[in-house]
């Protein structure tokens, strides 16, 4: 039996922080706003001003391609995140693309929230976050903050959780989700 998942992202605000900050906003209003954005996964479209990313019984995601974005190094990736169904919800940084490596932060159907490195394949658990309050599936402000081997992250502007690491040290930005359990 096939299963599906909805993932709803309204993307706020990427700040790179440079020499010179520099603001990207996407905000689905345009189909074009799609063309910075290279799925790995699933399905994404942009629906009434929202980015929505569909799963079978695998896992999905979606990574930036801005031109430069790979070479990102310290930064916020801020998104304003409705996920409606799926067990692991997760947003990605420094992102390398061949092969498929990041950090990520995860948020689990059981209320978990916790920081992964996946390398060539392979995950490691960098940190546990404080267990999310039950309705934690509603609109909320997710940000991850790179800087140095320094990753945090916030719900609603409050820290939740943070970890250190230095495997990787530039990367693009990406979500993705599942409903495989997590090893």
């Amino acid at each position: 039996m096939k299963s599906l998942t909805f993932f709803t992202f309204a993307l706020l605000l990427i700040m790179i922080f440079l020499v010179d900050a520099v603001a990207l906003t996407w905000d689905f209003e345009k189909q074009a706003q799609l063309d910075h954005w290279k799925a790995i996964n699933g399905t994404w479209e942009i629906e009434k001003g929202q980015l929505k990313g569909t799963l079978g019984p695998d896992y999905m995601g979606i990574v930036c391609i801005f031109e430069g974005s790979e070479d990102w190094t310290d930064y916020t990736f801020e998104a304003k995140t409705t996920v409606t169904e799926g067990k692991y919800t997760y947003w990605m940084v420094r992102v390398q693309p061949d092969p498929l490596s990041y950090y990520a932060f995860e948020r689990s159907h059981s209320n978990s929230a916790t920081i992964w490195r996946r390398d060539k394949g392979q995950h490691a658990k960098l940190m546990d976050g404080p267990a999310l309050q039950p309705g934690h599936l509603e609109t909320h402000l997710w940000k991850m903050e790179v800087k140095g081997d320094q990753i945090s992250v916030f719900l609603d502007d409050e820290l939740l959780v943070e970890a250190k690491d230095n495997t990787y040290k530039k990367g693009t930005v990406g979500f993705g989700g599942h409903n495989m359990d997590s090893a």
